[in-house]
């Protein structure tokens, strides 16, 4: 390639470096997870269960509670009859008889409504508890979006400053390359280094751009290349989960399972009362022909008044086999909270497991990296002073991003790992 068109190339290659970590430089506030955690449960299509649920849960309340009203009933019927009764022969009353009447009935006890309305209450509390807990589920793909992002942004950073410095050292063997003292070899080699890591360099942004893209659509916020994301400090949080780990029951599942067991105690209380008799009060008032007479063979209007008892029992052993059902439903809950808790308590073992391997390894991490700066640096004055050649030098400079590459991954999977482990024990990221 000839010289002006490579330096052309380089040029343009360095300018991209530079540009992104501007323009994330010029951004406003950096967004925090816990708000972002938050409007994705806003952004949820499921989100709006909640509230329509509710809504289902009032009207069915206001039918029971109506129940208490009084209750209208219509009939209307016309019919003709083989036989009627007769006196020497002579109908009394007519082959064609008509009758028509409106029935008002008031419920005075029925003792099923109060457990219907619990089991109505119960109800609509399971079913929120599970909407919630879907919801809650739906956190971990949005962590796992915003830490990607964090590491990418961050080893991106990185890997930028680096190919400024490496940039620095190609510089300055073009000048010694001018000036006769080093071989081309030596300049082709650092450029092709520069251009290598251009490479890596555009990987990362394209996985920048595609993870942008999911934790907008997650969170239905924008968020685009001038977007900060704020590293989220949970050591205080962690530690008090960790202390109290075995008591945590935070989870909206558990809220769940303690909802379906309040359900199935209120349909018990309810089958109960099913077996016990029902009263209630009643006027009928009607037209026909025959009336209230049997022997009237003109239309008359009638009315009657009552009180009517309602008593249906449960025969044949189905009242204890409806019991049965509840309670072997009961055990079935208290199997799938066993089983969720003992998922929950394998998940966070390797979550703590990563903890207490990163905080390790983030206590040696400066380490490291000085030691590295001091070879980088020594080969950078015998690269200039020419007693090294310019293979030696990548390698030292690649040594030392690598080393500044795992601190700042460290870091960013440190908080993930935190954060994971308090969205699997329930507790809210601060």
């Amino acid at each position: 390639m000839p010289n002006p068109l490579r330096h052309l190339c380089l040029a343009v290659l360095m300018a991209a470096v530079t540009l992104p970590l501007a323009a994330q430089g010029g951004g406003g506030d950096a967004l925090a997870l816990r708000d972002l955690l938050h409007a994705a449960e806003r952004t949820d299509r499921r989100a709006v269960q909640r509230a329509l649920i509710a809504e289902q849960s009032a009207l069915r309340s206001t039918t029971l509670d109506r129940e208490r009203l009084p209750s209208l009933a219509g009939f209307a019927a016309g019919q003709y009859v083989s036989d009627v009764p007769s006196i020497g022969g002579t109908p009394m009353v007519p082959f064609q008889q008509y009758d028509a009447y409106l029935t008002v009935r008031q419920r005075l006890f029925d003792p099923s409504r109060a457990p219907r309305q619990a089991v109505e209450r119960a109800t609509l509390e399971e079913a929120d508890a599970r909407v919630r807990g879907a919801l809650w589920t739906q956190r971990q793909q949005v962590s796992d979006a915003f830490f990607t992002l964090l590491a990418l942004d961050a080893e991106r950073a990185t890997l930028a400053a680096a190919m400024t410095e490496l940039d620095t050292q190609r510089r300055l063997a073009e000048t010694r390359v001018a000036a006769g003292s080093a071989l081309a070899g030596e300049l082709a080699l650092l450029e092709a280094e520069l251009l290598r890591r251009a490479q890596a360099l555009d990987e990362i942004d394209a996985n920048r751009r595609a993870t942008r893209a999911v934790l907008a659509s997650l969170t239905g916020r924008a968020i685009d290349e001038t977007t900060q994301l704020a590293l989220p400090s949970l050591e205080a949080e962690t530690s008090r989960a960790v202390a109290a780990m075995d008591s945590l029951r935070n989870r909206p599942e558990y809220a769940q399972f303690a909802g379906t067991r309040a359900l199935l105690d209120a349909r018990a209380r309810q089958l109960q009362r099913t077996d016990l008799p029902r009263v209630s009060a009643f006027a009928r008032s009607g037209y026909g022909r025959p009336g209230i007479n049997p022997l009237a063979r003109d239309f008359q209007t009638y009315w009657i008044a009552g009180v009517q008892l309602e008593w249906t029992p449960t025969l044949w052993g189905g009242a204890s086999r409806d019991a049965e059902v509840q309670r072997l439903q009961q055990e079935v809950v208290r199997s799938e909270e066993a089983q969720f808790t003992a998922q929950l308590e394998r998940a966070v073992q390797r979550d703590l497991a990563a903890m207490d391997r990163l905080a390790r390894s983030l206590a040696s991490d400066d380490t490291i990296i000085a030691l590295h700066e001091r070879a980088a640096g020594e080969a950078r004055r015998r690269f200039a002073e020419g007693s090294i050649t310019a293979g030696e030098l990548v390698d030292r400079e690649t040594d030392l991003l690598a080393a500044r590459t795992a601190r700042d991954l460290h870091r960013v999977r440190l908080a993930e790992a935190q954060a994971r482990f308090l969205t699997t024990v329930g507790q809210e990221i601060p």
